[in-house]
């Protein structure tokens, strides 16, 4: 073989090599990767707030909440107005004598008591409202991932309500602006009646009981005391 001829050999084996290259790179370039999405993720929101309020469950919570503050606030008043008493009682008396030390010792425990009384009755209130608030949360939670599931959100955000900055100094100004992290949410891809409405009719198909709606506030003066 002359010199030519190899010279042509390899440069079209060469040429065929590159092409062949090139064809299973382009394939490779236009692969979709195996790790990241196809198409599109699909988003929803939810108002966490408006859902939190409209609760049949957290409403119930709320008035047996109520009713206990109502009955520890009762106790509350009668151990106020038994100190009360004591402490009438003890001006009756000489101060240094039996009587008079006696009643002042009895006072300052009884005092201890009603003031650890208060502290534990404030104290349950609170951890019996964050407990409610965690449950629901946790509620809150579950309920948007089954709608998730069955309507293929990959996603669903909190959405925040649109309101107005209010006047202040830079600082506070910068503050409110800083809290904001969505800037729009489209009404069609909201979620939040859809997840009341399910949150209710599991509570009430469980056998919890919606409290009647308080009774309105009095309009008008109070009346003159007598």
């Amino acid at each position: 073989m002359t010199s030519s001829n190899k010279y042509v050999s390899v440069t079209t084996g060469l040429l065929l090599t590159i092409i062949v290259a090139l064809v299973a790179f382009q394939t490779f370039a236009n692969r979709p990767l195996a790790s990241g999405p196809t198409e599109a993720a699909v988003i929803a929101t939810f108002d966490l707030e408006k859902t939190f309020n409209s609760l049949d469950e957290k409403k119930a919570k709320d008035a047996e909440r109520a009713k206990l503050a109502e009955n520890l606030n009762s106790q509350c008043k009668k151990d106020g107005e038994a100190l009360r008493e004591l402490e009438s009682e003890l001006k009756d008396h000489l101060k240094g004598s039996d009587k008079y030390r006696q009643l002042e010792d009895k006072l300052q425990l009884d005092s201890l008591d009603y003031r650890a009384y208060v502290e534990f009755c404030t104290t349950k209130i609170d951890v019996d409202r964050a407990r409610t608030m965690k449950d629901l949360f946790m509620k809150i939670r579950e309920t948007v991932a089954q709608i998730a599931r069955e309507s293929h959100y990959a996603i669903v955000f909190v959405s925040e309500p649109a309101v107005d900055i209010k006047p202040g100094t830079e600082e506070e100004t910068r503050r409110q602006i800083s809290v904001y992290r969505t800037a729009y949410t489209d009404p069609q891809i909201d979620i939040t009646e859809n997840l009341i409405s399910r949150l209710n009719k599991a509570f009430q198909d469980a056998g919890g009981v919606v409290p009647p709606p308080a009774p309105p506030a009095p309009v008008g003066p109070a009346p003159a005391p007598k």
